[in-house]
């Protein structure tokens, strides 16, 4: 039964943390739809995501679609 609940109960913060990472991908992705489709936009938004935001690196390059490369090279 213990065991049973401790499952649970990690499963619904696994369900918890990827709603609030689709929530927040949400919102940024909202933001973003004002933007034109340029790199440098992109990145800017990606930044905001992080540094405004709290979001992970990892989470606004895949939102925006920044690659790592990008993201690492031009000093964000």
């Amino acid at each position: 039964m213990i065991l049973q609940m401790k499952s649970a109960e990690d499963e619904l913060r696994r369900s918890k943390t990827m709603y609030a990472e689709q929530s927040l991908q949400t919102e940024l992705l909202k933001e973003a739809l004002a933007k034109k489709d340029r790199p440098p936009q992109r990145k800017e938004v990606a930044v905001f995501a992080v540094e405004g935001k709290g979001g992970s690196i990892a989470l606004a390059r895949r939102t925006f679609g920044v690659g790592e490369c990008y993201y690492v090279m031009n000093g964000a």
